[in-house]
């Protein structure tokens, strides 16, 4: 993930990566009170919100001069997650976009599939025999293809390619953060496990959460002003 600084006369900085952040703040450049965001989001947050960069803030707690590079966040102004974000709130994904991004993203990893096995099979045609080994190693192929393209794409960008195009990303169900990339790992093994129950979960329950997303801790949500707009 990266991450944007803002000074106190309103310049942002960026985007730097986690490793970044935590060495401004071993140099003072980062206290309590500097406003840092995710780059995905529009709203700010004080960098002791975020539990990295914690242990690097501690000492500067007490001080009684500290040397911000940011102006500290008015109280009033203060946002503590993705869901107290003015624009940005859980408005859950609905099963049509969802299952759309996904048939997109699933065509997607097809397409990749069917070019690697027909490499294999163009290169070696006298090798090539349908037997329950060589079946077990194209569903083999196909799954780690798929668990790649949906861990590296919701653990790196919080969206797939099809998310992407509704406006739609997977979250942190407790405090809206991004999901890092192990759980995005988890969440996409879910997902290849329980892909046929999720329509049931999204329809049935008030927040729209499949089975993946409850055993992940993580939801799906739009990310755009007009998703927000339209349920007012």
């Amino acid at each position: 993930m990266e991450y944007m600084v803002k000074d106190k006369d309103g310049t942002e900085y960026g985007p730097v990566t986690q490793d970044d952040l935590i060495s401004w703040a071993k140099e003072e450049r980062i206290v309590y009170g500097s406003e840092v965001r995710n780059k995905l989001f529009k709203g700010w947050r004080v960098a002791e919100a975020y539990e990295f960069l914690k242990p690097y803030l501690q000492e500067k707690e007490t001080s009684e001069t500290p040397v911000a590079v940011v102006t500290p966040t008015k109280k009033k102004e203060k946002i503590q997650h993705l869901g107290e974000a003015p624009i940005f709130r859980f408005t859950p994904a609905g099963l049509f976009h969802r299952a759309t991004a996904y048939a997109i993203d699933v065509a997607f990893i097809s397409a990749v599939w069917f070019v690697i096995s027909y490499i294999c099979v163009a290169h070696f045609p006298e090798e090539v025999t349908v037997t329950p080994e060589f079946m077990a190693a194209n569903i083999a192929t196909y799954a780690f293809i798929y668990l790649v393209y949906f861990t590296l794409t919701i653990g790196l960008q919080a969206q797939t390619a099809g998310q992407s195009f509704y406006g739609i990303i997977v979250v942190n169900s407790e405090d809206g953060s991004p999901i890092l990339t192990g759980t995005a790992f988890v969440y996409s093994l879910l997902l290849l496990v329980t892909w046929p129950l999720a329509s049931f979960g999204i329809i049935v329950t008030p927040a729209k959460r499949a089975l993946h997303d409850f055993m992940s801790k993580s939801r799906v949500i739009y990310l755009q002003r007009k998703a927000l707009a339209s349920k007012k």
